[in-house]
């Protein structure tokens, strides 16, 4: 098998890690209680995300799911390679809110640009060569 291909097989794979990690950041975000508190009569009281912020909040949410899914869906280098820029401007950007829950995903993403940059080198290499 030569490098290229697996190459290419590790760039697929990496980009669907990094959906599979957004969705899941984007679930337990929409599902789990982000906030614990104590009411007013001394009891502890949960809330999730959307009950804080209102149903405007699951669009923010799955915006990094919706990249992971441009990346794997359009395998093209400029689509991943834009699309990972956007996952890490919203993973630094959102750093004090929810964006540190995208960091796996961002992370696989840039993987997966990378192998996917060294891939079209070595096509490119052997085309010229």
């Amino acid at each position: 098998m030569r490098k290229e291909f697996r190459l290419a097989i590790a760039v697929v794979g990496l980009n669907v890690v990094a959906l599979v990690l957004a969705a899941q950041a984007a679930f337990a975000l929409l599902r789990g209680p982000q906030y614990v508190g104590v009411g007013p009569n001394g009891t502890v009281e949960h809330a999730s995300l959307v009950e804080i912020n209102g149903p405007g909040v699951i669009w923010k949410v799955l915006f990094p799911v919706a990249l992971a899914l441009a990346a794997v869906v359009v395998p093209v280098q400029k689509v991943r390679v834009v699309t990972t820029i956007l996952i890490w401007a919203f993973v630094l950007l959102g750093s004090m809110t929810i964006g540190l829950r995208y960091f796996a995903a961002a992370a696989a993403m840039l993987a997966a640009t990378g192998a996917g940059y060294f891939a079209q080198r070595m096509r490119a290499t052997r085309r010229d060569g």
